[in-house]
């Protein structure tokens, strides 16, 4: 007989009394086929219905609306409060345990006074599921139309969120689903007062 729980943990735990298969790795990855088939379906229906323009732009909403409670849950993981300032580096460290913590293992490679680089080594939304459960043109298309635009929306959400964004950048220099190499993020600062070279 099973109880209520209030706990997708816990009641992992007791499914998995009664089908030993069902464990917590086999919880996690169905979590994320879910999620992946979910999001490129509402993607698909969304540019069927409104076109590609309005389905990148719904796409993009979602993800700075989701943004907001993430970035305050992720500044308590570093140790800071709600309204506490927020440092570059420490940016840098959120983004770092944001993104190993959706198992998507992302190391801050170059930290300097104008410039940080991270480097994101496997994506299992994209490499594990994406790439397995639809064909590769369809893959292409729907990463070719969000992925870009969802990164820069996160980014810039969360450098706002963080008193960050009138002074830093962010490209998106790489990305897995396209190059199969690293999805490689940019931030760098800018430059203020910049006087444009005058004509002789």
């Amino acid at each position: 007989m099973y109880e209520r729980t209030g706990s997708v943990i816990k009641n992992q735990e007791q499914v998995q009394k009664k089908f030993p298969h069902m464990t917590k790795d086999y919880f996690i990855e169905g979590l994320l086929e879910l999620w992946t088939t979910q999001d490129i379906l509402c993607f698909e229906i969304n540019e069927e219905k409104f076109g590609k323009d309005v389905a990148v732009n719904m796409y993009c909403e979602l993800w700075e609306r989701r943004c907001t409670p993430e970035f305050y849950q992720m500044k308590k993981e570093i140790g800071l409060e709600k309204d506490d300032p927020m440092t570059m580096d420490q940016f840098m460290d959120m983004v770092e345990i944001y993104y190993n913590g959706l198992g998507n293992p992302l190391e801050v490679t170059v930290r300097s006074e104008d410039y940080y680089e991270a480097s994101c080594f496997d994506c299992p939304y994209t490499t594990q599921f994406a790439w397995h459960l639809y064909d590769k043109d369809r893959v292409d298309h729907f990463m070719d139309a969000t992925q870009v635009a969802c990164n820069k929306t996160l980014f810039e959400t969360f450098l706002k969120l963080a008193g960050l964004y009138d002074d830093w950048l962010f490209a998106f220099g790489s990305a897995i689903c396209r190059y199969g190499d690293v999805c490689n993020f940019q931030f760098r600062k800018k430059i203020k007062n910049l006087e444009w070279p005058k004509k002789e």
